[in-house]
Formats: structure tokens, sequence, C-alpha cells
């Protein structure tokens, strides 16, 4: 059985995966799925991750939405 903290290790990869696979294909409707997935699961977004997903939608064509998204990081 899993612990907490092993099940926020293994959210949190699956999360920089499917990123890291819309990042690549440049696939900004994907992109916006995960993105929603992590907002409806209430997913804290730390410093690194807000970052990924702000490079990730610019790289995408997403700048409106890598704008919402830096609007949301607290640095």
């Amino acid at each position: 059985m899993c612990n907490l903290d092993t099940k926020y290790m293994y959210l949190s990869i699956f999360i920089r995966n499917a990123l890291n696979v819309c990042r690549k294909k440049k696939n900004l409707e994907y992109a916006k799925v995960v993105y929603k997935h992590i907002q409806n699961c209430q997913y804290y977004i730390e410093k690194s991750l807000g970052s990924y997903l702000v490079s990730m939608f610019v790289e995408c064509g997403g700048i409106y939405d890598a704008y919402s998204v830096f609007k949301t990081l607290t640095y």
C-alpha cells in the first residue's frame, strides 16, 4: 500500500511526463487537457512545475494560456 508521499511522487512523475510529451509534440490541445486535470485535482503547482507549464504553453503556441498560468504562480 502506498503512502501519501509515494502517491504524490507518482502523480508528479506522470504529470511531468505528460507535459513533456505535449512539449515535444507541440500539442496545445493535449497540454490544455493535462493542465485542466491539474486544476481539477487541485494539484499544488510548485515553482518548477509552474515554470515548466509556462514554457510548455509558449512552445505549443499558447501564449494566453502561458500568461494565465504565470499569473497564478507565487514567487
